[in-house]
């Protein structure tokens, strides 16, 4: 779990840079629930580390309160938990995670608060992170393994070092697609063995023929139809007169599934630290995006890791879709998606007008909720699409964000939350890009207007000119 964290709060320090050189520490409730630890800390110096001892909950540092559930923040000498003289001023905010798991802390050197609009982003990061503590429950204690009881078939077998000979029943022998109980060259199996394992076997072999005792390996076998077999035998040697290892004995479990079962959560965790990573990136540049293009672009940009490719930002005027703003599509595609009634029936209008999540997996999910859409499919470049309303602080203008996928999806659990989170970053940073969007527009038009409408003609030259907005 640790090294996990860690590359969490890699990615928050990444994400922060923004806003200047701002450390991370992650800090979690010990099995006690009254004491935090600092389980995961990025880009703070030595000086601005937590200590590595447990805080109770009941000391006057910022962290301990905030780990009550109260956010705290600051700006001066005092950190939010024990520093050394030497640290000197910094900037703090510290906040707590859902329910009890402990708090994170985001530290920047120097003597400026965090602004408004940067603590905001800290909120959102932390609310990402929040859904990413692997191994962790809800309550913040450290999930522990409950006693079970499972049967396994387990092959026995005995192999005389001497001659290189293999001696096995029935259960062995079809772990190590062997014809049947017998006796076998030790080479019947080596040559069932990965060829980027046999060095390492082969190690292991050499070791067991001088170290008399009682070991575990783990080894790998392909099978007949190219997959890969993981085994796990438990075996003892013997020794003779003079101290050599004459043989070893023991058995041998097939745990093939087990180890594809830790693959696969492997892959689930890399999958979400990934997926992390991105929303947390995605806060960033919502952050710190000047207009409705680059908002829409920076989404797009970050979402890639969900196989979304193109977006689009569009509100309600006058009963029909206004499209404020899209990333990834041509003029053909944004224009059929400006002035559609509100009336119509399409994943868009429908999340706009019921202000209501619509997650349309795929063509074939497409036409079942909207059939209309059944003569069009070859027209259509996407193959998924997640309508999501946008909170904005003025609810009589709702708005959606259309996401658009290049191939299926299957919109897991764990997908949907994420990409609500998204649209909630992007209803958050809205209001901001329009502002400005309206700013510069203001700014160009002024601009143009202390222009001259025409060059002045004078006989013999030729006269030209370039205007930069």
């Amino acid at each position: 779990m640790a090294a996990d964290l860690m590359g969490m709060t890699e990615a928050l320090v990444r994400a922060s840079s923004w806003m200047g050189l701002v450390g991370w520490a992650v800090m979690l409730f010990q099995a006690d629930g009254a004491h935090l630890f600092p389980c995961g800390m990025a880009g703070l110096g030595p000086h601005w580390q937590p200590p590595l001892r447990p805080l109770s909950t009941g000391d006057a540092w910022p962290v301990s309160q905030a780990a009550l559930g109260q956010e705290q923040e600051g700006c001066g000498a005092t950190g939010p938990y024990p520093l050394p003289t030497q640290a000197g001023t910094a900037a703090w905010m510290v906040l707590p995670l859902a329910k009890r798991q402990g708090v994170a802390v985001a530290l920047r050197p120097g003597a400026t608060a965090f602004r408004p609009v940067e603590q905001d982003f800290l909120r959102e990061a932390v609310s990402l992170l929040d859904r990413y503590l692997p191994s962790v429950e809800r309550t913040g204690r450290t999930v522990e393994p409950s006693p079970r009881l499972r049967q396994r078939s387990a092959g026995v077998f005995r192999l005389d070092l001497a001659d290189e000979q293999v001696e096995c029943d029935e259960i062995f022998a079809r772990q190590h697609a062997l014809p049947g109980p017998g006796r076998y060259p030790l080479s019947d199996i080596l040559c069932r063995i990965p060829p980027h394992d046999l060095p390492r076997i082969e190690e292991i072999l050499g070791e067991l023929r001088v170290r008399p005792g009682t070991f575990e390996v783990a080894y790998r076998l392909t099978s007949d139809g190219d997959g890969i077999r993981h085994l796990r035998a438990h075996c003892t040697s013997s020794r003779t007169v003079n101290g050599a290892v004459l043989d070893i004995a023991g058995e041998v479990t097939d745990v093939t599934t087990e180890a594809q079962q830790t693959g696969e959560r492997e892959a689930l965790l890399r999958g979400q630290l990934r997926r992390a990573d991105r929303m947390i990136s995605l806060a960033a540049s919502a952050a710190s995006a000047s207009g409705t293009d680059e908002l829409a672009a920076a989404a797009c940009e970050a979402l890639a890791v969900f196989g979304a490719d193109a977006l689009v930002i569009a509100e309600e005027h006058g009963g029909r879709t206004r499209v404020v703003t899209t990333a990834g599509y041509d003029r053909e595609h944004r224009a059929a998606l400006d002035g559609i009634p509100l009336s119509a029936r399409t994943p868009l209008t429908d999340a706009l007008r019921n202000q209501q999540a619509v997650f349309t997996p795929s063509h074939r999910d497409l036409v079942s909720a909207y059939p209309h859409y059944a003569a069009t499919l070859p027209r259509l470049q996407r193959h998924a699409w997640a309508a999501i309303p946008l909170p904005l602080a003025d609810p009589t203008t709702p708005a959606v964000c259309m996401f658009s996928f290049n191939r299926t999806q299957a919109f897991q659990p764990s997908d949907q939350p994420l990409l609500i989170a998204g649209a909630a970053l992007l209803g958050r940073a809205l209001e901001r890009c329009r502002t400005y969007d309206a700013e510069h527009e203001r700014a160009v038009h002024l601009q143009r207007s202390l222009l001259p409408a025409h060059l002045p003609h004078r006989p013999g030259l030729r006269l030209s000119a370039s205007y930069q907005p």
